[in-house]
C-alpha cells in the first residue's frame, strides 16, 4: 500500500519520504526501504525526530572463520577512526553479522537534493566498505587460502 501523510509519525518526515517518491511503501511510521542497483538501504526517523538515519546492509560475514572476521572487524573499526576525522559516516554490525554503514542528515530543512547528495556519499563508502571486505575475506576473485596440516613429529 502506499504512503500518505498520516501512513508516517512525523510530518517532515512524511513530507520528505513522499518528496522521494510518491508511491513510497514504508517499513513502518519511521522507517522506509531504498534499493539502488547491488545495495539496500533502510531509512529511518531518529527517536528524537531530529534526524534522518540511513544504513546501507554492505556485506554478511557471518560465515567468516574468526582470524578473518577479526582482520575485517579491525579494518571497520580503523574506518570508523578515520571517519571521524572527514565526513562522518559509521561502519558496523548488525545482529545478523551483516556489515553496515551508517549517516545520518538533520530532518530541518530536509529535500530531496540534500537526501540525494548525502545519499550519494554513503553509497559510495558502502561500495569501498564492500569491496574492502571482499578482499579480507578472500570472497572476490575467488581466492581461496590452504594452510597445509602441521607436519608431524618424524616429518619435520
Amino acid at each position: 500500500m502506499n504512503a500518505t501523510a498520516s501512513s508516517f509519525a512525523n510530518a517532515d518526515f512524511a513530507r520528505f519520504a513522499l518528496s522521494l517518491d510518491p508511491g513510497i511503501i514504508p517499513s513502518s511510521t519511521r522507517s522506509f526501504a531504498l534499493a539502488f542497483d547491488d545495495v539496500s538501504a533502510q531509512v529511518v526517523l531518529s527517536h528524537d525526530e531530529r534526524q534522518v538515519l540511513t544504513e546501507f546492509f554492505v556485506a554478511d560475514i557471518a560465515g567468516l572463520a574468526d582470524a578473518r572476521r577479526d582482520l575485517v572487524v579491525k579494518a571497520l573499526l580503523t574506518l570508523n577512526a578515520s571517519g571521524l576525522e572527514g565526513r562522518p559516516f559509521v561502519c558496523g554490525l548488525d545482529s545478523r553479522d551483516f556489515v553496515t554503514v551508517h549517516g545520518q542528515t538533520p530532518l530541518a530543512g530536509l529535500d530531496t537534493a540534500r537526501f540525494a547528495e548525502s545519499f550519494d556519499y554513503l553509497l559510495r563508502q558502502a561500495r569501498r566498505v564492500r569491496e574492502l571486505v571482499g578482499q579480507l575475506s578472500f570472497h572476490n576473485g575467488g581466492v581461496t587460502l590452504v594452510v597445509p596440516p602441521a607436519p608431524t613429529t618424524g616429518e619435520q
